[in-house]
Formats: C-alpha cells, structure tokens, sequence
C-alpha cells in the first residue's frame, strides 16, 4: 500500500478495482446468478450469427423489444431430467449440447439413451429436425439426437452432428 504525502493511503489504481470486480464475479456460482432472475431473454440473433449473450430481467420488469423470452428456461428442465435421471455429468445438458471433453465423452456414452431421452424431453422430435435437414448429415444418425423414444447404441458416428447441434437443440429445447 502507497501512501500520500499526508500519510493518508493512496486509493487503488483502476486495474486493482477491475481486477477485483472480475475476481468476484468469477467468483459468483453461475446458477445464483441465474435464479436471481425470473425471466431470461435472447437478445440477439438466434441464427448463431452473434454471440450467444442471455440478458435477464426481473419479473414484470421492463424486456426490451425484439427479445424471445422462456418463462421456464428449457435449458432448466433439460438439466434437471439429467441430475433426476443420475447423469453424472449433468453439466453436459444444456442447449446446445457442448462438445464434451474426454471424461464427459465417456459420461455420456455410458448413458447415452438417458441422456439422449432428457435432451429431446422424451419425444420424437424428428419432424423439426428432418425440417432443418439434420438428416443430411451422415447417413442420418443424427435424427437419432431428436427422438427420445428409441433406445440408441452409443457410436462415434454421432460426433459428425456436431456440424447441426444447433439445429437439433433447437427442436430439443422446444419440445
């Protein structure tokens, strides 16, 4: 600590604040942060063209225009079916789907219909999907991602839909 010439202490630089400032906040559990809200809108454009940035807002606060906004997050039910379920790597279900590291890999190959059921809220989801040409990917493996009904062998032909996880997590999600 520096101090003046009066012998008072000499107030922090502004890099000591932010440093600070971006400490706590990583700081901060994600889902505190989250369910301090009740409602959460995507303001920007949901072709992935822009950064997937959620700004929330209070209840009866005001939203503005042009937002989608989820009452109930779709994301929440899909990560409370897989922690119900006993996925242990539930932090894997969320819209979209992350590519998982190898730890999650294997997670989620050693439970990949329950998974696959939480992920499209156990219904066939295949129409929207096929709508998005999620089919077109593969030999259609993918369509298997959309429908929570069959039970499905873990394979890695299903990392090539990384290439529509978007497209699939949107029919998913609004299910």
């Amino acid at each position: 600590m520096t101090f003046t010439t009066g012998s008072n202490p000499r107030a922090p630089s502004m890099e000591v604040y932010l440093d600070w400032i971006v400490r706590a906040w990583d700081a901060l559990p994600k889902n505190q942060v989250i369910n301090s809200f009740k409602v959460c809108g995507l303001t920007n454009a949901g072709d992935g063209s822009e950064d997937d940035f959620i700004h929330c807002f209070k209840a009866h606060g005001p939203i503005p225009e042009g937002c989608v906004v989820y009452a109930d997050p779709p994301g929440e039910r899909f990560t409370q079916c897989c922690k119900d379920t006993g996925i242990p790597c539930a932090e894997t279900c969320v819209y979209p789907p992350p590519p998982p590291s190898a730890e999650e890999a294997v997670c989620l190959s050693d439970n990949f219909n329950p998974f696959v059921k939480c992920y499209t809220n156990g219904k066939n989801n295949r129409a929207c999907c096929q709508g998005k040409g999620v089919e077109k990917v593969g030999k259609g493996q993918c369509l298997d991602l959309c429908d929570g009904t069959g039970t499905y062998t873990p394979d890695w032909k299903y990392w090539a839909c990384q290439q529509v996880v978007n497209d699939i997590a949107d029919c998913n999600s609004k299910a």
